[in-house]
């Protein structure tokens, strides 16, 4: 569990970073990453709101791969 702690810390570090810098791609890449570590933890909730998150930013999201990888994730 405890690596689950420590890899939801530094993805929230990042997703802060890439608020405060206004990065919409970096925040997409950060919610989804999130909402894969819940998913991993069987925490469904969370890692809905996270691929919810995300999905939020798919206008400003022109990497076509990456929509996929979300669609994927949140079939799930």
């Amino acid at each position: 569990m405890r690596v689950y702690q420590k890899a939801l810390e530094y993805q929230n570090k990042a997703l802060q970073l890439a608020k405060k810098s206004d990065l919409k791609m970096d925040m997409a890449a950060s919610y989804l990453e999130l909402g894969g570590i819940y998913l991993d933890k069987d925490d469904y909730e969370n890692s809905w709101f996270n691929y919810s998150k995300t999905l939020e930013y798919l206008p400003y999201i022109e990497d076509q791969m990456f929509v996929a990888y979300l669609y994927n994730n949140i079939s799930a």
